[in-house]
């Protein structure tokens, strides 16, 4: 979490504006950082907190990227194919168990 934040905020990332690598227009990091980081802490509580707190540029970032048109797509498309789940079986129980306390 660390490692993204303190990239982000080397090319201008805030809170409330900017992207990973200073781009103007999102690239290929962008996508990958928000869909990374909005699945993952969507699914599991503890990790939401903990980004929040620990990279809130991060987050932030991640949160807006979501809302673009193309990955708000992408994320319905996931969640009608595959539901809530981040990882199955015990793997996936696991993660339920641990990081959604």
């Amino acid at each position: 979490m660390t490692i993204w934040e303190e990239l982000g905020l080397r090319y201008g990332l805030t809170e409330g504006d900017g992207s990973l690598l200073g781009g103007v227009r999102p690239g290929v990091a962008d996508v990958i950082t928000a869909t990374l980081w909005h699945t993952v802490t969507d699914r599991f509580d503890r990790i939401d907190r903990l980004l929040a707190e620990t990279a809130p540029s991060i987050s932030a970032f991640s949160e807006r990227m979501s809302t673009l048109p193309e990955l708000a797509a992408l994320d319905e498309r996931t969640r009608r194919d595959f539901g809530d789940e981040y990882a199955g079986g015990q793997i996936g129980a696991s993660m339920k168990t641990v990081l959604n306390t």
